[in-house]
């Protein structure tokens, strides 16, 4: 059997530690979680430790040379692994990547597919190199997306679709053939959502895109972000409204409908509806219904600023 290595994320890569224990000889798992124990099987003995940045570089070689390892999988990990660690092991490092590929590398594709409204995604299987995703591809498990998943679902949905996994990267990971160099075309690399990438602007996004955001915040970062009154607030859940007419004349983000049985409605670009279903605020995560008891009003707006942010722009237009 194999000597093997796994470095990831749990519970990203739970599937992967159990198959992988039962198929080669497992003899280290470098998994980033503090709660580790309760996501690995009893069974498993080896050693466990955390791939912090400094264990990477340091500690991660001297192991993998001690131990003999053939094989390391990877699926989940941000950091960097020097080009003469990859080198170590018989069959190098392969990275199991939770989105296609070229067309999502980067940290976080399943926020990425969400947003920018795939049809489809993978599960994609790659030689690592120096530089991320872009090394040759081994294998491929393509993934439906199913209209209004959320970041949550999708993720879950992943997890589950790469049991059996370890067994298609044994049988194919000796037939150099089966590697095949990424294409050019079609390539991105999406950067790990920042601060920026989750605010919904109102004026420019209509009201698909502000959902397909939203959905791609729930749970990972909390919600999509905007400011009621000056105070941020994250939006959970949203619905399209059907049948209706555009509302034209109206502010974007500008609340339509706000009724503490019938909901909240804000309106979007090109004068579409949106009807907010679920709000995470200091005071909890409520329902539209349960947010409008709290004072919300028509004509009130949702902005894509702070009230500090929209004085010190004017400050900075009025001293230019």
């Amino acid at each position: 059997m194999l000597n093997t290595v796994l470095i990831g994320s749990l519970p990203l890569c739970s599937m992967l530690i159990k198959d992988l224990n039962v198929a080669t000889n497992m003899l280290g798992l470098f998994v980033s979680n503090s709660d580790y124990k309760g996501l690995i099987d009893e069974e498993i003995k080896c050693p466990v430790f955390s791939p912090s940045a400094e264990v990477m570089k340091e500690q991660l070689p001297l192991f993998l040379m001690s131990h003999d390892i053939e094989l390391v999988i990877v699926c989940g990990l941000s950091y960097r692994i020097p080009e003469s660690t990859l080198k170590i092991p018989k069959y190098g490092f392969l990275n199991v990547h939770p989105g296609k590929l070229p067309q999502n590398r980067g940290a976080d594709p399943v926020f990425w597919t969400i947003k920018n409204a795939d049809k489809e995604t993978a599960i994609t299987v790659h030689q690592m190199d120096e530089q991320f995703d872009t090394g040759s591809v081994l294998y491929e498990r393509k993934i439906p997306v199913v209209l209004g998943e959320t970041y949550g679902i999708l993720a879950s949905k992943l997890i589950l679709n790469m049991q059996g996994l370890v067994n298609e990267i044994l049988q194919k990971m000796n037939n150099k053939a089966s590697f095949q160099v990424q294409s050019s075309e079609n390539m991105a690399y999406n950067p790990k959502p920042s601060e920026g990438y989750l605010l919904i602007d109102w004026k420019n996004q209509t009201s698909d895109e502000i959902e397909f955001l939203v959905n791609a915040c729930n749970p990972r970062y909390g919600g999509a972000t905007t400011y009621y009154q000056g105070a941020e607030i994250k939006i959970l859940e949203v619905s399209q409204v059907s049948g209706q007419q555009p509302l034209f004349g109206r502010t974007a983000g500008e609340i339509v409908h706000a009724h503490p049985l019938e909901g909240l409605y804000v309106v979007c670009k090109y004068g579409q509806l949106l009807r907010v279903k679920t709000i995470s605020t200091d005071a909890g995560v409520l329902s539209g219904e349960k947010y409008v008891n709290l004072g919300m009003q028509v004509g009130h707006k949702f902005t894509t600023a702070s009230k500090q942010q929209n004085i010190e722009e004017v400050k900075i237009n009025t001293i230019n």
